[in-house]
């Protein structure tokens, strides 16, 4: 399924990841059905199913913060992508200041591209930067992640009408 959502495959991605959560609901694997409900929720997003990927979501967030376990942060990182495609980026926000994900990888550098988002929005530029230097912190020796922390630095720089910079980070 995550191969079908990288390759815009979205309709496809989102019935494996129903049917993988179907089954490991049945084997009572529930950090994984979790982990599945939450790449329902993103597949939702990404077929602008907001309303249906919000509820995905936070029933997924929900039964991860329940379970306790590493998914909390993935989860809410994902619900706060979703409330983000739909403008409400003070909810976005709220999701993700109630969560810490690791220093390191690819959730926390979303964590930390949708916070500069939602700063980026409501026009506090210095929050977003320095949510962008946290994210190119946690991007470590990783390009892909490395590459999602400089699209969100190229529309902080034009948003300072640093030209320059927006064709570094776009280049």
């Amino acid at each position: 399924g995550r191969l079908l959502l990288a390759r815009g495959r979205t309709d496809a991605a989102k019935a494996a990841f129903v049917d993988g959560r179907e089954r490991f609901l049945q084997c009572d694997a529930a950090e994984r059905a979790t982990e599945a409900a939450v790449l329902v929720g993103l597949a939702e997003t990404d077929l602008a199913l907001f309303a249906e990927a919000e509820r995905t979501l936070r029933h997924a967030y929900a039964s991860a913060s329940a379970l306790g376990r590493g998914q909390v942060a993935f989860a809410a990182v994902a619900l706060a992508r979703a409330l983000a495609w739909q403008e409400r980026y003070r909810e976005a926000r709220l999701v993700l200041d109630a969560v810490t994900p690791a220093d390191a990888g690819e959730v926390s550098v979303r964590r930390w591209c949708l916070a500069a988002r939602a700063h980026i929005a409501c026009g506090a530029l210095a929050d977003a930067w320095g949510d962008l230097q946290r994210a190119r912190a946690a991007a470590k020796d990783s390009p892909a992640a490395e590459a999602l922390a400089r699209r969100w630095e190229a529309p902080l720089q034009a948003r300072l009408g640093d030209v320059d910079a927006v064709r570094l980070h776009v280049a």
